[in-house]
C-alpha cells in the first residue's frame, strides 16, 4: 500500500538515508556526466559585424515618371524595409555560398596528439562521445525519426543555426553574429557573409535591363516629338496661322462693328419706309386719289406742296434701296465674317490638340531622357560597388567564448547546473522508490498504516 503524505522533516530524511547508497550514486553519476560532457565538449566561439542601412540613393522608377525629392528609393526607413535587407542576409543562396567558400575548414578534422595525461584522457572521452552519438543518431535515421541530410545539407543547416541576423534597438543597423567552435572560422564566415550581401543588395533592387528599356522609351518618344513637330508646322503652313489669336480678335472686331452697322441701316430702313408711307398717304388724300400711283402728273404740279411731297418721297424711296443694297452686302460681310470665325475656332481647336500632343510628347522625352541618365549613374554606383548598405563594424576574432551568463565561467555554470540536475534526480528516485516500496519499514508504519497498536519488533541484522 502507497505511504501517505511525509508528516516531518525526520521522515524526508529517513528515506534519503535508506537510499543513501543509490542517491549517492545517481549524484554522483549525474555530476559526472555533466562534468565530463563541459571538460569535452568544445567552448562556442560567437563573432558579430554590424551592417548600416542608409536611405539616401535612389533607383530610377519603371514607370518613368518625373523624378523629385521624394522619389522611390533603394530603402525606405521603415521595419518592413529592414525586414526584407534581414530575409536577403539570411537567404539559402548566401548561405550556400558561403558554405562552399568555406567546405575545407568546416570539414577538416584537427587532429594533435595527445602528451599529457589529462589529454590522452580528454582524447578517449570525446572519441566515446561521439560513437555514442553516432550511435544514437544512427538508430534514429534506421526509426525515421531523424532526417539523414547530405554532407552539403547538413552543413547549410548548421550554418543556419549558428547565424544570428537582428535589428539593433532603435536603429538601422542590422547585426549579424555567428557561433562556431573555432574562433577564427566564426570572424571569417560573419565577414565573407557581409560581403557576400552587399554585392547580393545591389542585384537584388537593381532593375534587369533598365538602361536598355529607357533607352528605347526615349528614342520612342523622341520619334513621335518630331513628328508631332512637323504636323504643327504643316498645318500652320497650309492654313497660314501665324497667331490664330490674332487673327480671331480682329474677326471679332470685325463682326461687332459689321453687326453695329447693320443694325444702324435696319433701324435707318424702318424709319424712312415710314416716313415714306405716311407722305404717300398725305398725297392720295390732297389728290383725292386712292393709290399714289394715280395720281395725275398734272395733280402734282398744279400743288406747290403737292410737288415738294412727291419729290421728297422718291428721294426717300431711292435712299431705302440704297440702304437696302447696303445692308444686303453688311450681310454677306457678315456670314463671311461668321464662317471665318468658325473656322478659326475649328482651327483652334486643331491647333490645341496639336499643341498639347507635342508638350505631352516633350515631357515625356524629358522625362525618360531624365530617367536614363538616373540609370547611367545607379550604374555606374553598381559597378564601384556603391550601395545604400554599408558594413560599419567588421568582425573580429573573439578571444573568449560565449557566455549565458556574463560573470560566470561556462564551466561553472555547467558544473553548477550538473549539480542541481543531480540533486533532483537522486532525491526523485529515492522517492519514488518509496513510494513504490510496499513494506513496513517501522513500528511507527504499522500503527499508522494499520491503526494497531505494535508490541515488539525485531531488528533486522
Amino acid at each position: 500500500m502507497p505511504l501517505e503524505k511525509i508528516p516531518s522533516l525526520r521522515d524526508f530524511f529517513t528515506i534519503v538515508f535508506k537510499y543513501k547508497w543509490s542517491v549517492l550514486f545517481l549524484f554522483l553519476f549525474t555530476v559526472s556526466s555533466v562534468g565530463v560532457l563541459t571538460y569535452v565538449w568544445p567552448f562556442s566561439y560567437e563573432a558579430s559585424a554590424k551592417v548600416l542601412v542608409k536611405f539616401e540613393r535612389e533607383k530610377a522608377p519603371l514607370s518613368g515618371t518625373s523624378g523629385s525629392s521624394n522619389t522611390v528609393m533603394t530603402m525606405r526607413g521603415t521595419e518592413e524595409e529592414i525586414l526584407s535587407e534581414i530575409e536577403i542576409l539570411n537567404n539559402r543562396f548566401l548561405v550556400e555560398k558561403v558554405v562552399t567558400h568555406f567546405w575545407d575548414d568546416l570539414t577538416r578534422e584537427v587532429k594533435t596528439e595527445p602528451v599529457t595525461f589529462f589529454q590522452k584522457a580528454k582524447a578517449l572521452l570525446k572519441n566515446a562521445a561521439s560513437t555514442v552519438i553516432d550511435l544514437i543518431m544512427e538508430i534514429g535515421y534506421k526509426l525515421d525519426l531523424i532526417q539523414k541530410l547530405a554532407p552539403f545539407e547538413s552543413q547549410v543547416a548548421r550554418m543556419h543555426k549558428g547565424l544570428t541576423i537582428e535589428v539593433v534597438k532603435d536603429s538601422n543597423v542590422i547585426e549579424v553574429k555567428y557561433r562556431s567552435w573555432h574562433p577564427e572560422l566564426s570572424a571569417a564566415v560573419v565577414n565573407k557573409l557581409t560581403e557576400l550581401y552587399l554585392d547580393h543588395h545591389i542585384d537584388v533592387h537593381k532593375i534587369p535591363h533598365a538602361r536598355d528599356f529607357f533607352d528605347e522609351q526615349k528614342d520612342i518618344f523622341l520619334q513621335g516629338l518630331r513628328v508631332s513637330e512637323d504636323r504643327l508646322q504643316e498645318f500652320k503652313k497650309q492654313w497660314d496661322i501665324s497667331s490664330i489669336n490674332i487673327q480671331r480678335k480682329l474677326t471679332l472686331e470685325n463682326i461687332a462693328e459689321l453687326n453695329q452697322e447693320s443694325n444702324s441701316i435696319l433701324g435707318n430702313l424702318m424709319e424712312l419706309e415710314s416716313t415714306v408711307v405716311s407722305m404717300r398717304d398725305t398725297l392720295s388724300n390732297r389728290t383725292n386719289y386712292i393709290r399714289a400711283e394715280d395720281i395725275a402728273l398734272a395733280a402734282v404740279n398744279s400743288d406747290i406742296v403737292t410737288r415738294g411731297l412727291e419729290e421728297k418721297t422718291v428721294i426717300d424711296e431711292s435712299r431705302i434701296k440704297g440702304l437696302k443694297a447696303r445692308y444686303e452686302i453688311l450681310n454677306d460681310q457678315l456670314e463671311y465674317s461668321n464662317n471665318r470665325k468658325r473656322d478659326l475656332d475649328s482651327k483652334e481647336l486643331d491647333l490645341n490638340r496639336m499643341e498639347r500632343e507635342l508638350e505631352l510628347q516633350e515631357a515625356n522625352y524629358k522625362r525618360y531622357l531624365s530617367r536614363l541618365e538616373d540609370t547611367r549613374i545607379d550604374e555606374a554606383l553598381d559597378m564601384a560597388h556603391i550601395a545604400n548598405v554599408s558594413v560599419i563594424e567588421p568582425a573580429t576574432v573573439p578571444f573568449s567564448p560565449v557566455r549565458r551568463i556574463s560573470f560566470l565561467p561556462r564551466r561553472i555554470m555547467h558544473l553548477s547546473i550538473g549539480i542541481i540536475l543531480g540533486l533532483m534526480m537522486a532525491l526523485s528516485y529515492a522517492f519514488l522508490a518509496e513510494y513504490l516500496d510496499h513494506t513496513f519499514n517501522s513500528s511507527a508504519q504499522v500503527e499508522r498504516m494499520l491503526k494497531v497498536q505494535c508490541l515488539a519488533s525485531i531488528r533486522k541484522e
